[in-house]
């Protein structure tokens, strides 16, 4: 009995340990500032209504580009991200690391929506040169673009090979910090976003397969 207490003690440190998770991804819970509760999100005083609930029932996070402030100024409120940046998890040996949404995307010219996720892991102190590091891949490319369009879904994996392609984790490893952010910006070349721009943002899930 004690052998068994001691594998099911175990067992629920493993479950525990890999299952992180992003709160709120669905994002139906809001403060009374107008943003979503668990995210940073840029509202502000000046220029409300970036952020909003995109349906009442589904939930998702609506990004509306709006121009709040006078365009003579350069200190223009056009920007518009959310971000979650206090997620931390333990990974074991060749498991992969996944964080995946829906979204629709609709702009305004040729303004671009993106997601961008960092990660930093936990240095090896005994032996740095064997230290784990990666960075996140979209939908298997490095550019974190979104696809135009209504229903569009991503899937994104760390991979922890520079030189090429590895989703499996080499060793178990510990990722201190993995941030991800959801915005929209100006194309390459121009020098602002345009009105109207929207992007929502649904179902945002951590998993370790």
């Amino acid at each position: 009995m004690k052998k068994l207490l001691l594998c099911l003690t175990a067992i629920a440190f493993v479950v525990h340990a890999s299952a992180q998770i992003i709160p709120n991804g669905d994002f139906k819970k809001w403060d009374e500032y107008g943003c979503l509760q668990s995210w940073g999100c840029n509202n502000d005083a000046d220029c409300k209504g970036k952020v909003t609930k995109a349906d009442k029932i589904s939930g998702g996070a609506k990004l509306t580009v709006m121009h709040c402030v006078d365009p003579s100024k350069e200190d223009r409120s056009n920007n518009v991200n959310i971000s979650y940046d206090d997620l931390s998890a333990n990974i074991l040996k060749n498991k992969k690391v996944k964080i995946s949404f829906d979204y629709s995307y609709t702009p305004v010219g040729n303004d671009l929506a993106y997601v961008k996720i960092d990660v930093d892991f936990e240095e090896n102190a005994d032996n740095p040169q064997k230290s784990i590091s990666g960075m996140f891949e979209y939908n298997s490319n490095k550019e974190g673009y979104l696809k135009i369009g209504a229903g569009q879904h991503m899937d994104c994996y760390i991979n922890f090979d520079p030189q090429g392609k590895n989703y499996n984790c080499p060793d178990d490893a510990m990722a201190n910090s993995i941030r991800t952010t959801f915005g929209i910006m100006n194309a390459p070349g121009t020098n602002d976003v345009h009105k109207g721009t929207t992007l929502i943002i649904n179902h945002v899930k951590f998993t370790i397969e």
